[in-house]
């Protein structure tokens, strides 16, 4: 039996529409949107962040300086970088584990639908 694409894919809409699902887990999401648009962002936090407490009001001279400058009354300083690290090691874990996940594959179209719709072209090409 042969699809017609302009059937299946009404076909395919309808049931859509008749029971929405999700088709990307939420770890992928979240990977597919840390790597797009938020890893920059918390680069460039991360190392304004180091810089702020390396510079100011002088040069850090000593690793124990660049600890107390972290520090937020009453949290000390170890506690303040401890938290930045595993948070953003975090991110980064998440970065690369979903980086060859590809759930979002069926998100046009459901997994059930044959092959040769998904070759076939309705139009010409030029």
């Amino acid at each position: 039996m042969g699809y017609t694409p302009g059937q299946t894919w009404r076909d395919v809409m309808a049931r859509d529409l008749q029971e929405p699902r999700f088709r990307i887990s939420m770890i992928e999401a979240m990977g597919w949107r840390l790597r797009r648009n938020y890893m920059p962002i918390f680069a460039i936090l991360l190392a304004s962040w180091f810089l702020k407490l390396y510079s100011t009001p002088t040069p850090v001279t000593s690793p124990q300086q660049f600890i107390e400058r972290a520090s937020v009354p009453p949290l000390p300083g170890i506690l303040i970088i401890l938290t930045g690290i595993v948070f953003n090691g975090f991110l980064l874990w998440v970065v690369v584990s979903t980086r060859n996940l590809r759930g979002a594959s069926g998100e046009i179209l459901p997994r059930d639908v044959p092959d040769e719709l998904l070759t076939s072209r309705p139009y010409p090409m030029p």
